[in-house]
C-alpha cells in the first residue's frame, strides 16, 4: 500500500454489503481498459466501518533490463592479467590457456545463468605469418627475390639477396647440369646469350623475426631462426629453377614466445585457478534437469 497527496481519480465506499475484492476488481478492470497502471490506498477508521479505496495516479516505471553480459576479446596476456585482477578473484575465477590463447571465466563457482567470458588470442606478427606462407613451398626465382626484398629487414645479411639478383631474366638452367655442392655454397649453372654462368646461393641463413605482434617494437626481442635452402632443378627445358626455403626450429621458437607469456601470466596470477586446455561449455536446455 501506498499513499499521495495528489487527487484520487476514483473513489468507491466499502459497507458490510459490498465486499472490498468486488471494489478492487472494479478498479483493475478499469486501469486494464485505459491500459494505465494504478496504485491503492486506503483511507478511514476501520472500526467506524467507513473505509475508502482510493485508485491514485499510476506508479513510475522503474525497470531496468538485465545489464548484458561481458565478453571482451583483448589483445593481449597483460591486458587480460588487469581485467582479472579488477573484476576476477583468486577464489572464484578460472583461467584456460593453450597455444591459441586465454580465457578468463570471471565466476566460475556461478551454477545458474551463465558465466561471464574474457579471452585472449596470441596475435602474431605480419613479419611471422609472411615467412610461415613460405616455408616449405617451392617458389620460383623471381617470386623468391621479391619476397625477400619486401622482408629483407628480418634477414641478418643480403647474401641471398645478391645471389638471387645474378639470375638475369632470360637465364635458363643447364639441364646436363648438377647442383655444385660446397660446404656453404650451393651453384647452379645458367645458361645466357653472354654464355654459362655459375651462381652460387648460400645453403644457409639467419633472420630475426618478432613473433608476435607485440614484439615489433622490440627489435631486441626478434627471435632467432635459422633457414635452410634447397634448391630444384628443372627437369625439362624451359621450365624455372625452383627454392625451397626450410625452418626446422620454427615451431620451437613459437612455442618458446607463447610459453613465456604464459609465464608472465602464471607470475602474476599466482594462487589463482591457471591450467592448461581447452574452455569449453555445455548448454543446457530448459526444463531438463542438471546432472
Amino acid at each position: 500500500m501506498s499513499s499521495t497527496t495528489h487527487a484520487p481519480d476514483t473513489v468507491a465506499s466499502i459497507d458490510p454489503s459490498r465486499p472490498l475484492d468486488s471494489v478492487l476488481a472494479t478498479l483493475i478492470g478499469d486501469a486494464r481498459a485505459n491500459r494505465r497502471g494504478f496504485a491503492l490506498e486506503v483511507a478511514g477508521d476501520p472500526g467506524d466501518r467507513k473505509l475508502s479505496v482510493v485508485q491514485t495516479l499510476p506508479p513510475v516505471d522503474t525497470y531496468v533490463p538485465p545489464v548484458a553480459l561481458r565478453s571482451h576479446q583483448l589483445e593481449d596476456v597483460a591486458s587480460l592479467i588487469a581485467f582479472a585482477r579488477k573484476y576476477g578473484s583468486r577464489d572464484r575465477s578460472a583461467v584456460i590457456y593453450n597455444d591459441e590463447g586465454v580465457v578468463l571465466v570471471v565466476d566460475d563457482s556461478i551454477t545458474d545463468g551463465q558465466r561471464e567470458r574474457i579471452s585472449t588470442s596470441f596475435a602474431f606478427s605480419h613479419d611471422w605469418l609472411a615467412w610461415a606462407r613460405v616455408f616449405s613451398n617451392q617458389v620460383e626465382h623471381r617470386p623468391m627475390l621479391e619476397f625477400l626484398l619486401i622482408q629483407q629487414q628480418n634477414l641478418v645479411d643480403v647474401k641471398i639477396i645478391d645471389a638471387m639478383r645474378l639470375i638475369r631474366a632470360t637465364s635458363q638452367v643447364k639441364l646436363d647440369s648438377d647442383l655444385r655442392v660446397e660446404s656453404e655454397t650451393v651453384g647452379v649453372i645458367f645458361a645466357a646469350t653472354a654464355g654459362e654462368e655459375l651462381v652460387r646461393f648460400p645453403r644457409e641463413f639467419s633472420l630475426r623475426i618478432p613473433v608476435l605482434d607485440i614484439d615489433v617494437d622490440n627489435v631486441e626481442a626478434w627471435a632467432p631462426v635459422q633457414v635452410r635452402v634447397e634448391i630444384r632443378l628443372p627437369t625439362e627445358p624451359k621450365q624455372p629453377v625452383r627454392f625451397i626455403l626450410l625452418a626446422p626450429t620454427l615451431q620451437a621458437v613459437r612455442r618458446a614466445r607463447v610459453n613465456r607469456e604464459l609465464d608472465t601470466l602464471r607470475a602474476a596470477l599466482d594462487g589463482w585457478l591457471v591450467v592448461r586446455g581447452k574452455h569449453q561449455e555445455t548448454p543446457r536446455v530448459i526444463g531438463r534437469p542438471k546432472s
